[in-house]
């Protein structure tokens, strides 16, 4: 598939303020600030889309995230992820940042190259127009071309500023290994890693993230808030969420922890924390897969307030692609509480199940749901669901919208106590 490598700039619409009104009653503050900031961080900002144009005549813009010889991907703003054939492709344009060409008399032009050949770069200016500019006049030429991720038929990966896409191939240009030609034939896929700017992207932040990221590391922090205020309730409800995981070839391993507060008219209605940490050993031949566990749960409301549990055993991938991931687990353990009439060692059983979907590159859902019930005794058992939604503010930006809802119970507490609990949150994540 032969594809074009004029860049063009997206047009973006102007961006809209939008402020909350004021009101007299205070109920339900925290959600308004949230929904006031979660509308002010959707504004939209400077971007770039990639034009694709079918046989038909028809022209789509958005984003390909992909392309091979079946065809591409293209993420587009209203219809989502969009698989596109290569016999219904004309061409594609793929867009770029502002190029800059010094000239040998040391003069300077700046726009958009809009086609180039072994003659000469045609430029797109904001004020001259197009512009021809012989290569014998050329001094330099700065692009910031996107990174590009090329699978090969042979299995390998190369990864690079992608400088060129011909009928003949991809010239890359590697870190390491400088300028190369990739064939068409060579080739099995291409993964474009576009640069998109927002408002909130420090180079610092980046530098850090893009250090912990090459370690195989990804981390993030939450924070949920809300206030509802009345004549009925005065509430407060907070929740801190931390998490970190690494993965490679052979292992992953996560830990996260969580933090739950609730007030209600000035008394404490709710005060958890629950730490967990799991780790996997992987092999690349098989789906199957060993893993260890362990959970830490305080909560000053249950009929315990200090839980310990740990298990370990098998493993399945059900599903392990690039946007969903399943993984199954059954392993055998034990749990200990304090503070509660049922708080002997018990040997116990359990299982889980964890859902990774990644919706579009904006979005995301996560579900799991774990059981552990004590081995010989069918009436001791309890249970762990929840579930998240996240949309990322930009494609490439770390700060997300999430909301969520998870639920325990328990089958055996002591008289007068509550055998389950459900919370749900929305608040803000960020992530590196």
């Amino acid at each position: 598939m032969r594809a074009s490598i004029c860049p063009v700039r997206a047009r973006c619409g102007p961006e809209q303020r939008r402020s909350a009104a004021s009101s007299a009653s205070k109920s339900r503050f925290g959600l308004r600030w949230f929904a006031v900031l979660f509308v002010f961080l959707l504004l939209p900002g400077r971007c770039f889309a990639d034009t694709v144009t079918l046989v038909s005549g028809t022209v789509l813009e958005g984003q390909v995230t992909k392309q091979s010889d079946s065809g591409i991907v293209l993420e587009h703003k209203d219809l989502g992820k969009v698989e596109i054939r290569s016999s219904r492709i004309k061409s594609i344009v793929f867009a770029r940042s502002d190029a800059e060409i010094v000239l040998a008399d040391g003069s300077t032009l700046k726009g958009k190259i809009v086609d180039q050949n072994e003659t000469e770069i045609r430029l797109q200016h904001e004020d001259l127009g197009q512009v021809d500019v012989p290569r014998g006049r050329i001094g330099s030429v700065k692009v910031n071309w996107p990174d590009a991720k090329v699978v090969l038929i042979a299995g390998d990966t190369i990864k690079g500023k992608m400088i060129e896409r011909n009928e003949a191939g991809i010239v890359l240009e590697h870190k390491n290994l400088g300028r190369l030609e990739i064939p068409d034939k060579q080739i099995k896929s291409v993964v474009f890693e576009k640069e998109e700017r927002a408002w909130f992207n420090p180079k610092w932040l980046n530098a850090v993230s893009a250090k912990i990221k090459e370690k195989g590391w990804e981390a993030s922090v939450d924070l949920s808030l809300n206030t509802a205020s009345g004549n009925i309730k005065n509430e407060q409800s907070t929740r801190l969420g931390v998490d970190a995981a690494h993965t490679t070839e052979k292992t992953r391993f996560a830990h996260d922890l969580s933090y739950y507060n609730k007030t209600s008219r000035g008394d404490t209605t709710d005060n958890k924390l629950s730490y967990r940490v799991m780790h996997d050993w992987l092999s690349k031949e098989s789906p199957w897969f060993w893993f260890v566990a362990g959970q830490y749960d305080y909560d000053e409301f249950m009929s315990w307030q200090k839980r310990v549990a740990a298990y370990a055993g098998p493993g399945y991938r059900f599903i392990n692609s690039d946007d969903v991931r399943l993984d199954v687990r059954t392993g055998l353990g034990t749990r200990k509480e304090w503070g509660s009439e049922n708080d002997d060692f018990k040997f116990e059983a359990a299982e889980g199940l964890h859902l990774s979907w990644d919706m579009t590159s904006r979005q995301k859902v996560t579900a799991s749901t774990v059981v552990a019930g004590v081995v010989g005794d069918l009436d001791d058992y309890r249970g762990r669901s929840a579930a998240e939604w996240q949309f990322s503010f930009d494609r490439d930006m770390a700060l997300r919208f999430i909301v969520g809802i998870e639920h325990e119970y328990t089958s055996i507490v002591d008289p007068g106590d509550r055998h389950s609990d459900t919370r749900v949150y929305l608040g803000l994540r960020y992530g590196i």
